[in-house]
């Protein structure tokens, strides 16, 4: 009777097991592989892991020059593409060059989260996938395809019309490894850090050799140089496998991650394992009742918040630090890099923090690290161990304060703060060759410097004040970076009742007499960056009705360029804006913005999302809004809410599971709210109140302006003393 009763227990845990979702399926990676201009996405299709070193995918500038195992999810500028691969039917008789102008026919593409697959040259099916620092693929070839051949691109850059170095070399063995110099970050900052790349087949080749620019060299082994590179040919009588594997550091350290990850030929093994991985963070959060397309892009967003920053250590422990000098990472820890801090402070950070706090805590680590290794200065935009002086402000202090206030916590606090206070307080000093805060001596001694520039940085010093109080305890700290994060009134004009830069003896500038006033977006977009004050900064554009007002028109139009006078949703200065209304007593006004966009700027399609993703940017805000909560002040948590569009969503944290109950996908508007059972009125949600265990409960209507939910007690806005 017992064994048949645990043979029962068995089946039904297997049949449990069988029917949870497979939410690495649920993912579309060619969502937003298309766009121009600024409307961009600059997204891959490919194979990655969560966190992952390598990303196995084609390019998105040159989709069908080759795979590469080394891009930047949604990043805006075209880069990197070491070392592409590219299988051809039948032998290589002329040489591939750049690879530029030897374009295949590569269609029938299809992804999710960890695997990517599509038809090459017609003939070939070619299969990819990954795990944390290598990847695998499998060539399929048609019966008619007497051979395979394989080019190894060497000696150029396919997403960059750049090139730093690259040499590489065929084995006696049928390996090949390679060593690459990066060129350069977006054509605005040399970036000349080393790849190291080690790979295999699983045959030897029945012939190979090398190329040089135009010039084809049967039997070479050996290559380097500009629009290089090495090839092989194979029988094409069976399925041909691939495999590599990356260091920063060192071949050897290449060869060691390759044996320590993927030893053998398996390649379901190395899928499945990659699945497994996107299925355990995807499922953190669970969301019914919704659209098919609704779930599809969900779940595509919330994957492209989690692919990066990316993993820099070996599984010996080695990286390379921002002092070009090589280090162990701490045990038990992982090293980091790839910081689009800029865009990913704002809201893919405390994505990360909620879901998966340990990787959180390690990036803090990472930028500790970056800051103590090269000077002092924490990275803004940060390509692999090179700082780019890209964008402004001091986003790295944000993403240390975001991670600590929405749980992400093993760290050294005291070491952190130190690197902090020194930033925000020491003009001198610097981020490799660049100072660590541009124009701090002019904000220091006026409290403000360029308009954008001061928003900035009193949102890093609002931050700051943050983690001194909750991390820290140290409340004359915190009401010091406090009174600093009031300086946005020092480029508020009174008279306009607008944000405005100003000259030295204090007269206000018109909005465009510099060039770098507002960084990538226009002064009606930056007015309304003031979020740990938008009371205070409501009150000085004329009161509640006045600024709703303005909110109004601002977003007549959801789609407008950068330097355009309507909401830009293609970009990272707007993303808190919509939930400014909840600050103005109309949440009602934000539900309804927040679902326009949702519905009428993102899609499944090829050209699905607004702008570029930069590094989980985009993904994180369309999550958090999709979720109906977005965390709007800076290393403050809490959320400001908005309808959520699933009617049931349960977030797996590290404390316990939120539950959310009675959201819509049709244009509805929250009427009654409550937190574990009892009544809430506000549109702001404090994290600790979820951090734990939550359950949510939403009532909705159907008409605009019917309900008083949050309209008498308004999210909170700091501009005086703790």
């Amino acid at each position: 009777m017992k064994k048949a009763v645990t043979i029962i227990l068995a089946a039904l845990s297997l049949m449990a097991c069988s029917n949870k979702p497979e939410y690495a399926l649920k993912v579309n990676t060619l969502i937003g592989n298309g766009g121009e201009g600024l409307e961009s996405t600059f997204l891959y299709p490919g194979a990655t892991y969560p966190f992952g070193m390598v990303q196995f995918t084609p390019t998105f500038k040159e989709p069908n020059i080759g795979f590469t195992g080394f891009q930047l999810s949604g990043v805006g500028c075209y880069s990197l593409g070491q070392f592409p691969v590219l299988p051809q039917a039948g032998a290589i008789e002329t040489s591939p060059c750049h690879m530029f102008n030897w374009k295949e026919n590569i269609k029938d593409k299809k992804g999710h989260a960890g695997y990517f697959e599509c038809t090459v040259d017609e003939k070939i099916h070619t299969e990819m996938s990954v795990t944390p620092r290598t990847g695998m693929a499998v060539m399929t070839p048609s019966e008619d395809c007497g051979q395979i051949s394989m080019a190894l691109g060497v000696g150029f850059e396919i997403s960059n019309g750049e090139f730093g170095k690259g040499e590489g070399r065929l084995n006696a063995d049928g390996s090949f490894e390679g060593h690459a110099v990066a060129h350069d970050f977006c054509s605005a900052a040399d970036t000349p850090f080393d790849i190291y790349y080690y790979a295999e087949f699983d045959r030897k080749p029945i012939t190979s050799g090398a190329w040089l620019e135009d010039n084809l060299m049967p039997g070479e082994t050996a290559i380097e140089g500009r629009e290089s590179g090495l090839y092989c040919v194979f029988d094409g009588n069976k399925p041909l496998k691939y495999k590599f594997a990356m260091s920063f550091v060192s071949i050897e350290n290449a060869k060691e991650n390759l044996k320590a990850e993927n030893p053998g030929w398996n390649f379901d093994k190395v899928r499945k394992g990659a699945e497994k991985a996107w299925n355990d963070y995807l499922s953190k959060v669970e969301v019914k009742g919704g659209s098919p397309e609704r779930e599809e892009q969900f779940y595509t967003h919330l994957y492209h918040s989690l692919i990066h920053p990316s993993l820099c250590n070996d599984v010996n422990g080695d990286y390379m630090g921002s002092d070009f000098k090589v280090h162990k990472v701490e045990e038990g820890h992982k090293a980091y890099h790839m910081f689009s801090n800029w865009d990913t402070y704002r809201s893919q950070i405390q994505m990360v923090a909620l879901l998966a706090p340990d990787v959180a805590s390690d990036v803090v680590r990472s930028h500790l690290n970056f800051a103590e290794q090269c000077g002092g200065g924490m990275p803004r935009w940060a390509m692999a161990n090179y700082e780019t002086n890209v964008m402004q402000g001091d986003p790295g202090a944000l993403i240390c304060c975001n991670a600590s206030a929405f749980g992400a916590k093993d760290y050294d606090v005291d070491r952190a703060a130190k690197v902090l206070y020194r930033a925000a307080e020491d003009s001198t000093l610097m981020t490799q060759k660049f100072p660590a805060r541009p124009d701090l001596g002019d904000y220091l001694t006026y409290g403000r410097c360029h308009p954008s520039m001061t928003l900035e940085y009193c949102c890093a010093d609002f931050g700051i004040s943050q983690f001194a109080l909750e991390a820290c305890h140290d409340t004359l700290k915190a009401n010091e970076y406090l009174r600093r994060s009031g300086n946005w009134k020092n480029v508020f004009n009174y008279e306009t009742k607008w944000i405005q830069g100003r000259n030295h003896d204090g007269s206000y500038r018109g909005w465009h007499e510099a060039w770098n006033e507002f960084q990538e977006a226009s002064h009606v977009i930056y007015h309304w960056m003031v979020p740990q004050d938008l009371n205070g900064l409501c009150d000085a554009t004329g009161g509640k009705e006045a600024s709703e007002e303005r909110l109004d028109f601002l977003f007549e139009k959801l789609d407008d360029l950068y330097d355009g006078e309507h909401f830009a949703a293609c970009n990272e200065p707007s993303f808190a804006i919509p939930w400014t209304y909840n600050w103005v007593g109309r949440p009602d006004k934000s539900s309804q913005v927040v679902h326009r966009i949702l519905t009428e700027v993102y899609s499944t399609g090829m050209d699905g999302v607004p702008g570029n993703d930069d590094l989980g940017a985009m993904g994180s805000w369309y999550t958090f809004a999709c979720l109906g909560m977005y965390p709007v002040i800076p290393g403050y948590g809490g959320f400001a809410l908005n309808t959520p569009v699933f009617e049931d969503i349960t977030i797996h944290l590290e404390g316990g599971d939120v539950r959310i109950k009675g959201g819509s996908d049709d244009f509805a508007y929250i009427k009654t709210m409550t937190v574990d059972g009892a009544p809430w009125s506000e549109a702001w949600l404090p994290y600790d109140m979820i951090k734990d265990v939550a359950e949510i409960v939403y009532t909705t209507t159907p008409e605009l302006g019917e309900s008083n939910f949050g309209t008498t007690v308004l999210p909170p806005s700091f501009s005086s003393a703790f």
